[in-house]
């Protein structure tokens, strides 16, 4: 049976404004959810010393283990070895130290070197991933927000569902292009929605899930378990947060020992140790390690690294439902379940869902302008201005960021500048886009992000073009296809904006004269 004609206009009413309402920001979500797939190639690329191809043994471990905490014994407390992988060649040590701001970290090379003074740790894949998670709002009140808008953006999909699936067959297929610039950026946004529907009904469903965790579980705590859920879940999410020093002081075991007590260890590849106070009796060791051809691969263990007695193991059957759910979630919504070929395609379906969220605006945008009242012609103004300021000044914004941290890799400040400096880049672009016509203004912000995202090998090619030149030679080096990537995303936006001065050229009226 045919829904009622005065439905569907509810559902399309309901459909265009949470489109509007969530559609900026989810377009920030995704074009850096895009870069975070690739998050181990970004890390190599922020940090030249990474290119460096060293080897490293498990057998060695523990000898430079001990190197690094000779030269940082305040790390002692709580500290990480990262093992070597295919993103990163080479051992490196993170910790976290009172009174610096972020992450610090000291590789395999740098050691060597023998250096002690340490700067901070650039902070570009970091904040890309923060960009993408909460818009770098601090604390959960971004991810918060970003759980809201992943819930209006489940209710855009379900909208829309309802809007064409009556048309579904018979429209699928059309682009219409004789019939208008409009029609066919309709026919366009049809399509795409359609056929990416599956997958983004996964981003919005995990989006929500991981942005309202904090919340639900408040909510849950007080309403539902009698203060009892924290501390029933907590040792599978920070399952050392509890351990405290005895001030005995006892030695651990070595690292490639430690690795040996890994349940089945043929079948996982070790990521990273854990130590939680180091040096001392009571001191535990989690191990991470990830299970391929496993929706849910990031699996750990605790041990007490003295005895190397099993605390608590999160692998095969010993697997909690919480873990294996929230780890599952995540490798949902990155693709990390399927390898290198399963997050190319999210990537695709990434950008196309950057394109879904930018033509809904402007299909409202152009509705608006060709009306004939002035007041919702000026709304259709200040949206338009407010979409390419927000939308394409981010896009600005993120490679101005990685040109800014190529250039300031050796500031010991980097980490606090590389934010300031992303914020205040994209506050001048939606200033300019306020300032400027609509159409101008949109195409010269496309020319701007087409030549700054084009510095981005050019500036990699001048700071380090010894390790670039090797990666050319090997093309087994991640940071390389961080360059490549930046070429083809700097010629799509020259092309856009090529597309955009005609549309101004082409186009008389309100759109050209606002």
């Amino acid at each position: 049976m045919a829904m009622p004609s005065s439905d569907i206009s509810v559902f399309r009413r309901l459909h265009t404004w949470v489109g509007l309402i969530a559609g900026m920001v989810l377009f920030v979500a995704f074009y850096a959810g895009v870069i975070t797939l690739f998050r181990g190639a970004v890390t190599q690329w922020q940090q030249a010393e990474l290119r460096v191809q060293t080897t490293v043994s498990p057998a060695e471990y523990q000898s430079w283990l001990d190197r690094f905490l000779a030269l940082h014994p305040q790390a002692r407390d709580e500290f990480w070895m990262i093992l070597p992988g295919e993103q990163a060649p080479q051992l490196r040590f993170m910790w976290m130290e009172a009174g610096k701001r972020g992450r610090q970290m000291v590789t395999q090379s740098e050691l060597q070197s023998g250096a002690d003074e340490k700067q901070e740790v650039s902070e570009l894949a970091h904040l890309i991933n923060e960009v993408h998670f909460s818009l770098a709002i601090p604390g959960m009140t971004g991810r918060t927000f970003l759980g809201v808008i992943s819930l209006l953006y489940g209710l855009a999909l379900v909208t829309g569902i309802v809007i064409h699936l009556p048309r579904l067959t018979k429209d699928f297929w059309l682009l219409r292009k004789k019939q208008g610039e409009r029609r066919h950026w309709l026919d366009l946004h049809n399509l795409i929605g359609v056929i990416s529907l599956p997958f983004h009904l996964i981003f919005a469903w995990t989006g929500a899930i991981w942005g309202l965790s904090a919340l639900l579980y408040g909510l849950f705590n007080s309403a539902i378990f009698d203060q009892q859920l924290y501390s029933a879940t907590g040792q599978t999410f920070m399952p050392m947060s509890s351990v405290q020093r005895t001030g005995v002081v006892q030695a651990s075991l070595p690292a490639e020992l430690l690795l040996r007590k890994l349940p089945n260890a043929t079948e996982f590849t070790p990521k990273w140790l854990h130590y939680k106070n180091y040096g001392d009796s009571s001191v535990q060791v989690e191990i991470v390690a990830q299970q391929e051809k496993q929706l849910s691969q990031s699996k750990l263990v605790v041990l007490n690294a003295t005895s190397g007695q099993l605390l608590q193991d999160q692998t095969g059957d010993n697997e909690s439902l919480n873990h294996g759910m929230m780890m599952g979630l995540y490798s949902l919504h990155f693709g990390d379940f399927g390898g290198i070929a399963i997050r190319l395609l999210y990537a695709v379906l990434g950008v196309g869902g950057c394109f879904l969220f930018y033509s809904g605006n402007q299909l409202w945008i152009n509705a608006q302008l060709k009306n004939r009242q002035v007041k919702i012609q000026r709304q259709g103004i200040v949206m338009a201005k407010l979409t390419n300021g927000f939308c394409i000044g981010c896009c600005i914004a993120i490679s101005a960021l990685f040109v800014f941290s190529a250039v300031m890799a050796e500031h010991p400040n980097i980490a606090t500048l590389q934010t300031k400096a992303f914020f205040i880049v994209w506050a001048i672009t939606m200033l300019y886009s306020f300032i400027r016509p609509i159409a101008q203004g949109r195409s010269e912000l496309l020319y701007v992000c087409a030549g700054v995202t084009f510095l981005i090998p050019l500036v990699d090619l001048w700071v380090n073009y010894s390790q670039l030149f090797a990666g050319f030679i090997t093309l087994k080096t991640a940071f390389l296809w961080v360059d490549l990537a930046a070429l083809l995303y700097a010629l799509a936006f020259w092309r856009l904006a090529q597309r955009a001065t005609r549309y101004v050229m082409d186009f008389s009226g309100n759109i050209a004269r606002c």
